[in-house]
């Protein structure tokens, strides 16, 4: 599409072509991420616990090490410059080897850090203590994110990846966005909660990273990225997140489609990992929860703009999602913003 000169100010949202990848891209939502550096001397090994809510990220930043899960069959190899992601749900093992004898990863942190006299407090020490562990061998040494996903998330974006997920070279070709951006999430956390919000943004942008590094590299056109470049359903779901208020019923999105209802779902489900109302509902609540952060919007008008009839279903509707009703989750988030820093 040719685009004219004059337009130079417009919103580049306004002429950006489909591109699902994108789309589920731009939703990535977190809730909070903590940033760990470890120092590890061979032997060693730390049994990481099942995680279901939250993805992790280590960078290897020198020496090698491998990752490996309970059955301890096709472990993950990872060299000086690689990155690993573990994507929920599973518990694995880090180590130098397979027949090094794990301990328990909380265990190994318990004993390294301190009491903390206030929640504030106890986040920053999160960001500054470094965990060191092993015996007297070869050191690796590691930089490790915690990214605890939101329940607006889109499973699309996990469901066909990996559960070890290595990204070789990963550090080497972002070398500048890597160092520059883990610097910035360590020193906003040692500020504690006055500096996580900004943190965890920032950690969006680098699993948001991670991913699209491995579709790039790793795939090179398997069937998780033709699907999620599957030109029908990228503009229905450019439609249902440019206009998340309209009425998408079954009916519209597959009369839209040009599809019979069934088909419809049974394609847009095996592309996105979500049901068409499942995905509908994740947009609405989304733009909803950015709303009633970020503005003092009305919660009739954010029930307009979200897609219901009525404040009374809006409100149900997010108490579904979040468990809490729009008025307390607004509150608290100003409660928040307000609390004096300690």
């Amino acid at each position: 599409m040719a685009l004219t000169k004059n337009r130079f100010a417009e919103n580049p949202t306004n002429y950006r072509p489909e591109m699902p990848i994108d789309d589920l891209l731009r939703m990535i939502r977190l809730t909070g991420v903590l940033q760990v550096p470890s120092i590890m001397t061979e032997p060693w090994g730390l049994a990481c616990p099942r995680q279901d809510d939250s993805v992790t990220l280590h960078l290897i930043m020198s020496g090698h090490c491998l990752a490996y899960l309970d059955d301890k069959k096709d472990p993950v190899r990872l060299n000086e410059g690689d990155a690993l992601l573990a994507v929920p749900p599973l518990a694995y093992t880090m180590a130098d080897s397979v027949t090094t004898e794990p301990v328990a990863l909380t265990d190994v942190m318990l004993a390294q850090m301190d009491e903390a006299d206030s929640p504030d407090a106890f986040l920053a020490s999160l960001f500054t203590t470094w965990t060191r562990h092993g015996g007297d061998g070869r050191s690796a040494q590691l930089l490790t994110l915690r990214m605890y996903l939101d329940r607006r998330f889109p499973s699309a974006v996990l469901r066909n990846l990996p559960r070890l997920l290595r990204l070789p070279g990963f550090i080497g070709r972002r070398t500048p966005f890597v160092q520059d951006i883990t610097t910035q999430i360590g020193e906003l956390g040692r500020q504690g909660f006055m500096g996580h919000s900004i943190a965890t943004r920032l950690a969006e942008g680098v699993l948001a990273a991670c991913i699209k590094d491995h579709f790039d590299h790793a795939f090179s056109g398997i069937d998780v990225k033709r699907g999620l470049n599957d030109p029908l359903i990228s503009r229905i779901l450019h439609a249902i997140y440019e206009d998340p208020a309209q009425d998408w019923s079954i009916a519209t999105l597959a009369e839209r489609a040009c599809m019979s209802r069934s088909a419809f779902i049974s394609r847009f489900t095996r592309v996105t990992g979500q049901t068409p109302n499942g995905f509908v509902t994740s947009v609405r609540m989304m733009r909803a929860t950015e709303m009633l952060e970020q503005t003092a919007i009305p919660l009739a008008q954010i029930a307009i703009d979200t897609g219901y009839g009525s404040e009374a279903a809006f409100s149900r509707a997010f108490h579904r999602w979040t468990g809490r009703t729009p008025g307390t989750f607004r509150r608290r988030g100003k409660d928040e913003d307000d609390s004096p820093a300690t």
